[in-house]
């Protein structure tokens, strides 16, 4: 084990001129600002891992909050495929209205002939029943 004898341990002002000389300033203002600097990279230290939290905190919240919009987004995209299937469903409903609207158009067109060839087959019995009966049962 290393020893240091006392003698070496004890400075006498007296040998140094009895006054801080400029180098033991030096040695005091570097002391402070080493002092100075630790303290504010502590407080610095400090503050960046509070801010590190918020940090998280603020992270968490954004990942929910990405979350809640892919949710949102896949909701809209399902209401968005209903809506395809709702208007194709629209479309078909039309076309079903089309196709019977010209069966509807060519059975009247049909009834309406038949109607006339009726009316005209009515009226030319009658008239063969009329004549019949002028000529008195005689054709």
């Amino acid at each position: 084990m290393l020893t240091i004898p006392e003698e070496s341990i004890i400075i006498n002002i007296e040998e140094i001129g009895g006054e801080v000389t400029v180098m033991n300033w030096f040695e005091i203002i570097s002391a402070i600002s080493i002092v100075t600097l630790i303290v504010f990279l502590i407080i610095l230290i400090l503050h960046v891992k509070k801010t590190l939290k918020n940090f998280d905190s603020t992270m968490g919240d954004f990942r929910e909050t990405l979350k809640s919009l892919k949710n949102s987004s896949d909701e809209i995209g399902a209401i968005a495929r209903d809506l395809r299937n709702f208007t194709g469903s629209v479309k078909k409903i039309g076309q079903n209205i089309e196709e019977i609207s010209n069966e509807l158009e060519d059975l009247s067109y049909n009834l309406s002939s038949k109607a006339r060839a009726l009316k005209v087959a009515v009226i030319a019995g009658l008239s063969a029943l009329l004549k019949k009966d002028e000529k008195g049962g005689e054709q």
